[in-house]
């Protein structure tokens, strides 16, 4: 799969418009933004993983070095490769946070994330 078709694919869920109904859900802001290059368990697919250098976020090489401000900035700014792009723009503060926090639950380096409050 090219760079340019997944940068397509994520700017379509983008112009959908609210990411996860504009709740600060970590799991269902990575199921809508995340999961379709990492995915839904946080594991590419090999190609992805071998093409493009998808990271796994359940290695153990990713838990090691792991840490929320460091998910909080890929998701924001995006990879320096720009293999990854940023969400900054995308996504609400509130909602990189939850999902930060839902990427370090996946490797094993944090804990679970708290759950979304119910809708009134």
């Amino acid at each position: 799969m090219s760079r340019l078709w997944i940068a397509l694919l994520v700017l379509v869920a983008a112009c959908k418009g609210e990411v996860a109904g504009g709740k600060a859900d970590g799991a269902a802001v990575f199921a809508e933004v995340c999961a379709s290059c990492h995915g839904g368990g946080g594991t590419p697919s090999p190609s992805l993983a071998q093409q493009l250098g998808v990271k796994d976020l359940r290695a153990p090489e990713f838990a090691a070095r792991a840490s929320l401000e460091l998910v909080r900035n890929q998701v924001r700014n995006g990879s320096a490769n720009k293999v990854m792009p940023s969400f900054g723009g995308t996504l609400t503060d509130p909602q990189i946070d939850a999902v930060a926090a839902y990427v370090l639950s996946l490797s094993g380096a944090g804990p679970a994330p708290a759950p979304a409050p119910a809708a009134p």
